[in-house]
């Protein structure tokens, strides 16, 4: 990922549109966790089956918050990283 940064300008969507998009997928991600579950009776993480339903619920919600500033953290690197770079001359 700090290649990818590094070498390739990502243009940078909306904040707003990014964090819905990445809360869509959460959402979504967490719903088939839970088909998968009931269709099969069998959880795609072991330690889903492990805990409580708050404690399944706190673990979840961790996991979503922690994508979320991962997120954030992403597009802070990139922003800095490109603005930093905007001053430079590159190629011949």
């Amino acid at each position: 990922m700090l290649v990818d940064f590094s070498i390739w300008h990502h243009h940078r969507p909306s904040k707003c549109a990014a964090l819905m998009a990445t809360a869509l997928f959460s959402l979504f991600y967490i719903a088939l966790i839970h088909y998968f579950f009931v269709r099969f009776n069998f959880w795609a993480y072991p330690i889903l089956g492990n805990l409580s339903f708050g404690g399944r619920a706190l673990f979840l919600l961790f996991c979503t918050v922690f994508m979320f500033f991962a997120f954030v953290i992403g597009d802070a690197f990139n922003k800095l990283l490109h603005s930093l770079n905007r001053g430079r001359r590159v190629g011949c």
